[in-house]
């Protein structure tokens, strides 16, 4: 039982966490992991399915299908005139319930990128919806290891606790990713709350140490 699975290897983790009665720092004793567990361990720490963005509804007029796709592609000049149409929705959804802010963030760090999504932001977008799997901008941005684009969705609202569909935080995100400046980023505000568990009680650090995502260990303790 695929849920059995993920209850034992929190167990099995939790128990793989000690304290050196030295440096008072956690380090992962692995021999107390069952071997039987690796495979499974891989699988259980891969959360579902996050950047399926859907195709355009029925309900698009013209303008919302092309700011999609103009978010998408970082085009930034596109993007500001389509904002000022008023039969715009700058929160307009497609088949995913990805808006144009999530699609703007999900992808490869780039300076229009950033352009892109102040626009969108200063157009009032919302950073605290979700898409059909849970995800918000906040949780791309970590996925994708856009450390700077943190600060301008964190001032603009973006909340810092929200879970996905699989109670995955963006700093479990961030970590499970290996992306320590987005940790590092994250850390950085206080309403953050690190000790917050997957549903078999893993937390980021927990993550972080079985799937020896070094720096970002570095960077929690």
């Amino acid at each position: 039982d695929y849920q059995l699975i993920i209850q034992e290897i929190g167990n099995g983790l939790t128990k793989a966490i000690k304290v050196s009665n030295v440096s008072r720092q956690p380090y992962l004793n692995l021999m107390q992991i069952p071997l039987r567990f690796g495979r499974a361990l891989v699988s259980a720490c891969l959360f579902t399915s996050c950047i399926y963005q859907g195709g355009m509804p029925s309900h698009f007029n013209e303008q919302e299908e092309a700011l999609h796709v103009a978010a998408s592609k970082k085009q930034v000049r596109r993007v500001r005139a389509l904002l000022d149409d008023e039969r715009v929705d700058k929160d307009s959804r497609d088949n995913n319930a990805c808006t144009a802010l999530m699609k703007a963030v999900s992808s490869q760090s780039s300076e229009r990128m950033v352009d892109t999504i102040n626009i969108l932001l200063n157009k009032g977008a919302d950073t605290n919806l979700k898409n059909n799997n849970g995800w918000t901008a906040l949780m791309l941005a970590a996925h994708y290891g856009h450390a700077t684009v943190i600060p301008h969705l964190v001032a603009k609202g973006a909340q810092r606790n929200l879970i996905k569909n699989d109670k995955a935080t963006a700093l479990m995100i961030a970590a499970h990713d290996d992306r320590a400046p987005v940790v590092r980023a994250l850390l950085k505000y206080k309403q953050l709350d690190p000790n917050l568990t997957l549903a078999n009680g893993t937390t980021a650090l927990l993550l972080a140490a079985v799937l020896y995502r070094d720096e970002v260990v570095k960077v929690m303790l």
